[in-house]
């Protein structure tokens, strides 16, 4: 064994050589080999038989594998074609097959978008993994609920008392304190323009979030009185072609609530659940006498942002000391057991940030939110078309099997092997998934726009994302082998002596593949049409209920309220117009659902017990309420 010439050596030779030299080297290496091991030591014979191996590894004796290459390009060259004059033949079962797959790829793609904005929501925020914000759970009469809202001294007692939080900001959203909707207008404007997204922040929360500045300094925008910040969209609309910093926008035609413009910031992306035109400072604000250090009035939502490495868990838990040292002695003071025995059941949380729009905590802030059983719903539909899609080529392709019987014998009796049919058919398919996927893709684009007016979104094509252009690429080779990966077993495995016999159900497997694929096809395509006709009923149902008052033909003014007492004259004017039949005037409207800040209060009867009044939302309306609202 060890007077053998080097067997690496001899692997390497014949690995490279070409194939009409290699036994007539191989021997003369041989030869040289044991001759030079009687003149010599082994080591030395075999050194000498390694450079004569190198020796060889020259131009001329190295084997040409370029026709390897150029037959495998003209096999696949051959496939295309088959593939193409297959499909360009049969045009009505081409459309039919393409037409399918692209309508369920369309689908797909638009719930894709749909998903991927639901789940991208807030992933732009500078250290957005650090920012939080508080909530607790508590219980109220047996109940358990989460709130988001604090009262107006709770974060900056946070961020003294935790050195775990790095900044702690709030803003105030309730509308009776002047944020939500609002008139505006210029100074220097008589015209006021009626706005929704108004709120009151403190500079901390700027800081917290490291809002960019288009116009103005971050650092101390909102940290004087009485000054404001304002997105791109709303400076364009107030000072068109003018520099904004500087000049006053005056709050529900007020004169005292006169704002002065300190910076100009982008527009919120839609994928922010934090969406305000108008940022107002909160320094030195107070909504009613005391309220900066009154532990009893929930109106703030509070955000952090903790430090790095900050165990949160175990902040949540610190948290629970505030409950004792700052909101349980207000009420204990007061001595109203109900709001005692409320507060003792209190726990803080801390939700973070990027699950805020979808709210898996299901707390309740007055904001919009996403929904993720809605995601599971739609990825699973869309899972689901694809499937069917699938599904539906692949029954197309194996139904037509008895036209490609005698083309699979044929090739198998000329030489071909069934790897090769398994190339030519997967082949096909991907050439018709190809060509779904780019009608899919136009369908998508021209169906776009009715997709956003369906679900109230605003989504795009993200031409120039890495994750589309990926997904457009592989999604062809993807949903190819699936849906191709059967039918070309199946086509491949014709028999070809009873093909050419003219059996072809002997001939091939089974059918009761094919069976059970048409089965789970019409089945799940069953389910989706009967639930959807459910959903359409009960959105009939919603659409339609009688709401114990008429809706049609009544119309909301917005914006009334800064008429103050010259309202009863402004109602006057509008029934002296010949298509208003009836005005009314009132506080609130009775859609207005869960989280409006109705007037609460307790009822009782002459002579009961306070501690037992039942709670009752109020709000004033005038004699003709009745009668308008019908």
């Amino acid at each position: 064994m060890r007077n053998k010439p080097p067997n690496i050596a001899q692997k390497i030779l014949l690995r490279f050589l070409r194939h009409d030299l290699a036994e007539e080297v191989q021997g003369d290496l041989d030869e040289q080999f044991y001759a030079k091991l009687e003149e010599s030591s082994v080591f030395r014979a075999k050194l000498n038989y390694w450079y004569q191996v190198f020796n060889y590894l020259r131009p001329f004796a190295i084997r040409k594998s370029g026709l390897t290459y150029l037959n495998h390009n003209a096999m696949f060259q051959s496939y295309f074609k088959i593939g193409w004059r297959n499909l360009s033949r049969q045009k009505m079962y081409s459309s039919i097959k393409i037409g399918g797959f692209a309508i369920g790829i369309a689908a797909c793609l638009l719930i894709a978008l749909f998903i991927h904005q639901e789940l991208s929501y807030d992933r732009h925020f500078l250290n957005g993994d650090r920012i939080y914000r508080v909530f607790r759970e508590s219980s109220f009469n047996g109940e358990m609920g989460r709130g988001a809202f604090f009262p107006s001294p709770f974060a900056a007692t946070l961020q003294e008392d935790y050195p775990e939080i790095e900044l702690a900001g709030s803003y105030n959203q309730v509308p009776i304190f002047g944020a939500g909707s609002n008139e505006v207008r210029r100074a220097d404007k008589p015209e006021s323009s009626h706005e929704d997204n108004l709120i009151f922040a403190d500079q901390s929360l700027l800081n917290i979030f490291q809002v960019p500045f288009i116009y103005g300094n971050p650092a101390n925008a909102l940290s004087e009185p009485n000054t404001i910040a304002i997105t791109k969209s709303k400076a364009d609309k107030y000072f068109p072609d003018e520099d904004p910093l500087g000049k006053i926008l005056i709050l529900n035609n007020d004169p005292s609530k006169q704002y002065t413009v300190t910076g100009v910031i982008p527009d919120f992306p839609v994928t922010s659940h934090f969406r305000y035109d108008f940022l107002l400072s909160l320094a030195d604000k107070e909504f009613y006498p005391g309220e900066m250090t009154n532990w009893r009035n929930d109106n703030y939502l509070t955000y952090i942002l903790v430090r790095e490495g900050t165990d949160v868990a175990a902040l949540e838990q610190k948290l629970s000391a505030m409950i004792e040292h700052y909101f349980l002695p207000p009420r204990i003071e007061a001595g109203q057991a109900e709001d005692i025995a409320w507060v003792k059941s209190m726990r803080f949380g801390l939700q973070p940030l990027q699950d805020l729009y979808l709210n898996v905590d299901e707390v309740s802030d007055n904001l919009s939110h996403g929904d993720i059983q809605y995601i599971w719903l739609f990825g699973g539909i869309a899972i689901v078309i694809l499937l069917i899609a699938c599904v539906n080529f692949i029954n197309l392709s194996t139904a037509r099997s008895a036209n490609r019987a005698k083309e699979v014998g044929i090739r198998k009796v000329v030489g071909s092997q069934r790897g090769s049919l398994v190339k030519q058919f997967l082949t096909e398919s991907f050439i018709f998934s190809f060509f779904s996927f780019a009608v899919g893709v136009v369908l998508a684009f021209f169906l776009l726009p009715y997709f956003n007016l369906l679900f109230a979104k605003s989504l795009v094509f993200p031409w120039n994302e890495w994750w589309w252009i990926s997904g457009l690429i592989a999604g062809p080779l993807l949903t190819g082998l699936i849906a191709g990966f059967y039918p070309a077993f199946y086509l491949s495995s014709f028999q070809p002596l009873k093909v050419l016999k003219g059996n072809v159900s002997q001939g091939s497997k089974t059918s009761s593949m094919r069976n059970a694929l048409v089965v789970f096809q019409f089945t799940i395509s069953i389910i989706l049409i009967v639930s959807t006709l459910i959903i359409d009923r009960q959105m009939y149902y919603i659409l339609n209920k009688k709401l114990g008052f008429d809706k049609d033909q009544v119309l909301l003014l917005q914006g009334t309220h800064t008429l103050a007492n010259k309202i009863s004259t402004f109602k006057n004017e509008l029934l002296q117009l010949p298509h208003v039949s009836s005005a009314s005037i009132t506080g609130y409207l009775p859609v207005e659902g869960e989280g409006v800040n109705r007037n609460n209060g307790g009822w009782t009867k002459e002579g009961m017990n306070p501690e037992d009044a039942v709670s009752g939302q109020q709000w004033s309306v005038d004699p003709d309420y009745v009668k308008t609202m019908g």
